[in-house]
């Protein structure tokens, strides 16, 4: 596989893991056109589809499927089992139970019915159809892988007939589209081919984000963290807002009280009395300083004031 090719595939699949939840290993639902193709161009299945899934994979044929493939087939002697039929161990089978409306099993269905039940999820009345379990769909066209011209022929007279029947085939691909989430393989000329996201994944995408965008940048990761805030200025908003609370709207908080710069108290008229702002004097009286005097200089000792000083003069008369 060349590498834009390759870098393309990893985009897709990293669309469906995104959106849809999709995880290794894919389930992988092949129809008996695309064992037919696969058996034709010698292709080895988990090979082909690891490398065009970029991951691992189990392949599944449904019992619906395996009853195409036998028609026709006794399952005995030679001619017993078709080439294209992959042996157990490789593709196992996968069990559907189809129901009707009255809940009654269907028993084996037209395979392309019972692909589109599986990954439809069996939606009921205007129910929208998702793909649940997350299946990957592997067809090909009705020819893909037909050599010979007279087996070619004879496909195509059974297809004219079960037209005029009224049971024309359904072709898988035309309605796997409609149904969002489902990544769909074709074999064509040898190639393995995944397409792109159908109109109907790529609208159901675009409607998820969307309904992100209402919400808010980040309005999903950030809706617990908030759910506080909100509860607390709710009555706020709703008085500002006149009655309904208007997104958006925060309330106004005051400075924080910690980087504020605090009110010093204002000294009164009288020496020694501090009062505050109100005029009250504190309770707890803050104590002023002594005041210590300076050294002498002959003497050595503290002047404090006009008495220290008459002091030391008459210390040195009687001396």
């Amino acid at each position: 596989m060349r590498a834009k090719r390759a870098k393309k595939y990893r985009k897709i699949m990293n669309t469906y893991q995104l959106h849809y939840s999709f995880r290794e290993p894919y389930q992988v639902l092949i129809t008996s056109d695309c064992l037919r193709a696969i058996h034709a161009f010698s292709m080895p299945i988990h090979q082909f589809l690891e490398n065009t899934l970029h991951g691992k994979v189990m392949p599944y044929i449904t019992q619906c499927t395996l009853g195409k493939v036998m028609e026709g087939y006794s399952g005995k002697g030679r001619d017993g089992r078709p080439k294209y039929l992959p042996p157990p161990t490789e593709v196992p089978l996968r069990y559907c139970k189809h129901k009707d409306d009255e809940g009654q099993e269907r028993g084996v269905i037209p395979e392309a019915e019972c692909i589109l039940d599986l990954i439809g999820g069996q939606a009921k009345g205007n129910e929208q159809k998702k793909n649940k379990q997350h299946f990957v769909v592997a067809a090909a066209d009705w020819d893909e892988g037909i050599k010979d011209a007279k087996e070619k022929e004879t496909a195509a007279q059974q297809r004219r007939k079960r037209l005029k029947m009224g049971k024309p085939d359904v072709d898988v691909r035309d309605h796997a589209r409609v149904i969002p989430g489902v990544p769909i393989v074709y074999v064509k000329r040898s190639v393995m081919i995944l397409e792109e996201p159908s109109l109907a994944t790529e609208r159901a995408i675009r409607g998820v984000e969307r309904e992100k965008y209402k919400d808010g940048v980040g309005g999903a990761a950030r809706g617990v963290k908030r759910g506080r805030e909100d509860s607390e200025d709710e009555d706020d908003d709703e008085d500002r807002a006149g009655g309904a609370k208007v997104r958006g709207l925060q309330k106004a908080r005051g400075p924080n009280p910690l980087s504020v710069k605090r009110k010093r108290p204002k000294m009164s008229a009288d020496v020694g009395q501090v009062t505050t702002d109100d005029g009250s004097q504190p309770a707890n009286k803050s104590k002023t300083k002594r005041r210590r005097g300076r050294r002498g200089k002959g003497t050595g000792q503290h002047v404090d004031g006009a008495e220290n000083v008459d002091a030391v003069a008459v210390e040195a008369e009687s001396s």
